[in-house]
């Protein structure tokens, strides 16, 4: 039961590594999104609006990826903390004076590292949030813009439809007028 006992607490600090490896990742995609949210409130041109939200897809396409590739480890690691704990109770130990129990040693050291995991697992979720959340505004804004230039578009199209009548009409009167004069 001891080496049982070891071997999953082995198999659930493995989430550790693939949260510290993700962790500068994650923080580097935050500053950047708090980058680009800033510069979401100055008012610029629609091109740079583009940009930005080709930036946050790819933010988000990143986070997405890591969050998918570590999904697995983190729940298996959650799991195997979880078998660790059922079977330090199946043991029944009893604390002897001056002596420091099993589970509160394994807890010491497990703890932190189980803490790190459901963490990274939280920030992942919340900055994914945040991403869409960014990009949905962004996204909203490009088609304001999209919608004010086709109205823009459409107002000028009108214009010119309504000089090329008034030359139409013109064309047509002097014709009239000319037919009239040969006629005569």
């Amino acid at each position: 039961r001891v080496l049982e006992i070891e071997t999953y607490r082995m198999f659930a600090l493995l989430g550790l590594p693939e949260a510290q490896r993700l962790s500068p990742t994650v923080r580097r995609i935050q500053m950047r999104l708090a980058e680009v949210t800033e510069e979401m409130k100055r008012p610029e041109a629609f091109a740079t609006n583009h940009t930005l939200l080709d930036e946050l897809t790819n933010l988000a396409a990143d986070l997405e990826a890591d969050a998918t590739a570590t999904a697995f480890r983190f729940g298996a690691s959650r799991a195997y903390d979880e078998i660790v704990h059922l079977r330090l109770q199946t043991i029944g130990e009893r604390p002897v004076a001056g002596f420091t129990t099993w589970s509160a040693f394994l807890a010491r050291r497990m703890a932190p590292a189980m803490r790190t995991c459901s963490t990274m697992e939280l920030r992942l979720a919340n900055l994914s949030t945040k991403l869409a959340r960014a990009a949905d505004l962004l996204r909203t804004r490009v088609d304001v813009e999209l919608q004010q230039q086709n109205r823009d578009l459409l107002r000028s199209m009108n214009r010119r439809t309504q000089l090329q009548l008034r030359l139409q009409a013109t064309v047509e009167g002097l014709s009239v007028a000319a037919i009239s004069y040969y006629v005569v």
